[in-house]
């Protein structure tokens, strides 16, 4: 039901802000026989790359000088690419349409650019949240990066909703649950486009979830004109935290995870307090430090007043966040 109100979610710039020559493009066909254009940026020695999903509003001509910028300061390579109906793309937007967009765009990193997929790291803003989540959900790649993510749209407009409604698009709060690989949001704590409670739902879901990047006074579309440094410090953090990563640490990491042992625990008891009313169920936090301390995980904490406190940037910090 979604594709009715397509054309209110969807505002590709008109005309397209570029033409053939102003870079390098290539052109990919997707599953939906639609052709889009993407262009790759190099980078000497580069070792991860990444594969960005611009936001709305925007098409590839907006987003080429600030992914230069991007590859520049931190060393990687990346691909960016246009959604159906975007700038050059043929076709009319849709959801299917943006999914099918990042799977082609993917595939063309590791079939054709020859890209193992252990050096892909999915960037997406805004709108590109939504792609972004699919493929980081769908293929394996080595992290993930959301700046300013919707959890969904009908959650742009309300964001106090606690149901999922059968017409909603891009519904990013189910589907980041089962992303397998670190993830990092960055949010403006004054997004009027995007509420931040958007990023902190999100958040709250994540599996591997790292520290987030709460920008108190940061809006929508100003965050890397009055923030670009300190974004870019905590971009660089977050592929230093993901390279020194062992392989294959995030699956382990799933399967013998703590949170599922006490879930375990949890529905033990809970059938116990069945049968007898008086049994209590404890699953405080100290019972969680103890699980971490029992697989031998280090603490989640840096120091003892981090510890204490049960607040993080207006919110309560999530137990199992990763400090990078």
């Amino acid at each position: 039901m979604g594709a009715f109100y397509s054309h209110l979610v969807f505002r590709p710039p008109v005309p397209a802000s570029y033409t053939h020559e102003d870079f390098p493009i290539t052109w990919i066909e997707t599953k939906q026989n639609s052709l889009f254009p993407c262009t790759f940026i190099q980078q000497t020695n580069a070792h991860f790359t990444l594969l960005f999903s611009h936001g709305n509003g925007e098409d590839l001509g907006n987003a080429v000088s600030y992914l230069n910028h991007l590859c520049s300061v931190l060393k990687v390579n990346a691909l960016a690419y246009d959604y159906t109906g975007y700038g050059l793309a043929t076709g009319k937007p849709s959801e299917e349409a943006c999914y099918a967009n990042v799977e082609a765009a993917y595939l063309h990193l590791v079939n054709e650019r020859k890209i193992p997929p252990e050096r892909i790291i999915v960037f997406g803003r805004s709108l590109g949240s939504a792609p972004s989540i699919h493929i980081a959900w769908l293929k394996p790649v080595r992290g993930l990066i959301l700046v300013s993510p919707l959890s969904s749209c009908i959650r742009v407009v309300r964001p106090r909703l606690h149901v999922t409604l059968p017409f909603d698009m891009f519904v990013n709060i189910h589907k980041i649950s089962l992303v397998r690989c670190p993830v990092l949001i960055v949010h403006g704590c004054r997004d009027q486009v995007v509420p931040f409670s958007n990023g902190l739902d999100l958040y709250k879901r994540c599996r591997l979830a790292v520290d987030p990047l709460w920008i108190s006074d940061g809006g929508h579309n100003n965050l890397e004109l009055y923030h670009r440094e300190e974004m870019m410090e905590r971009y660089q953090r977050f592929l230093e935290y993901i390279e020194k990563r062992p392989l294959g640490a995030d699956q382990d990491e799933q399967g013998r995870s703590p949170w599922k042992r006490l879930w375990r625990r949890k529905k033990k008891k809970q059938a116990i307090k069945n049968e007898d009313s008086h049994t209590v169920v404890d699953c405080s936090v100290d019972t969680i430090s103890t699980e971490r301390r029992k697989l031998g995980r280090p603490e989640l904490f840096t120091s003892e007043e981090q510890r204490s406190s049960r607040r993080y940037f207006g919110m309560r910090r999530r137990k199992n966040s990763r400090t990078i």
